[in-house]
């Protein structure tokens, strides 16, 4: 005698292509938001040097043609950075991520632009200048990118007080860090021999660099890295483009709180 048993696994099947298509969906979306993510990167570095120079050809005293000439840049350049962070904000929804990023107010700048408005008054009134401020701050900048560097000297020139320390590499600048004891540290998160928090985590654990301030210089706005660096023990994290207005303001306080009777 003979038995048969005739079962349909039709809905199995279904089951199965279903889940295997939710997971090819997901990978999908993985990588479309990890491309968003390294795009918005890489789109960040050059923009960075574009709308630094700018903002310092800005602050100088400029023909009314330059002058225009500037404010488009900026103009431009904002809105392409208006434009990056609106694809890492899908990027955030996507991954229900999406942060609030609060605004700093320079008062710095504020007292430049009237200082500015003062002095050919006081050149006028015949006083005699005082001498120039000696460099007593030193702060160490470790860049793989030349041109980031670069924008960051001419930034730090309008801080006398401030003495700054070049490296292009991690070895560099440990050393520097060792021999010149820094007043605060610019670590950018790419470096062309060493990722910046692994370097971060060889300062913390240096007895003579454990304390000092670090602040992170990255082109990748992601919330979770910046959390992880924070975590890490870097005391603040900048995202490039640099806003030249916030980064003096966090070096003025920074300065200011190693010594209040010392303004930058």
């Amino acid at each position: 005698m003979l038995y048969s048993i005739i079962h349909d696994v039709t809905a199995q099947q279904q089951t199965a292509a279903a889940q295997q298509a939710r997971i090819l969906a997901e990978q999908a979306n993985h990588a479309k938001s990890e491309f968003l993510s390294r795009m918005s990167h890489e789109l960040r570095t050059p923009l960075n040097a574009i709308l630094g120079f700018a903002q310092l050809l800005e602050m100088e005293g400029l023909e009314p043609l330059q002058q225009e000439s500037i404010d488009q840049i900026l103009k431009g350049g904002r809105h392409l950075l208006v434009l990056i962070n609106e694809v890492l904000d899908i990027v955030g929804i996507e991954s229900g991520r999406l942060s609030m990023s609060p605004e700093l107010v320079n008062l710095g700048e504020i007292l430049e632009e009237a200082i500015a408005l003062i002095e050919p008054i006081a050149a006028r009134s015949f006083l005699d200048p005082l001498p120039p401020i000696q460099p007593v701050h030193k702060l160490l900048y470790v860049e793989g990118n030349l041109a980031n560097f670069r924008l960051i000297e001419r930034v730090l020139s309008r801080r006398p007080v401030i003495t700054l320390l070049p490296a292009l590499q991690r070895r560099l600048g440990l050393e520097l860090a060792n021999e010149h004891q820094p007043d605060l540290i610019l670590l950018d998160v790419h470096l062309p021999d060493v990722s910046g928090e692994e370097m971060l985590r060889q300062l913390r654990a240096n007895p003579v660099t454990c304390a000092t301030p670090v602040v992170m210089l990255s082109a990748d706005a992601n919330l979770r890295r910046c959390e992880q660096l924070l975590a890490a023990g870097a005391n603040a994290y900048l995202t490039k483009p640099l806003d030249v207005a916030q980064f003096l303001a966090l070096v003025d306080d920074t300065i200011n709180a190693l010594n209040p009777d010392c303004s930058a």
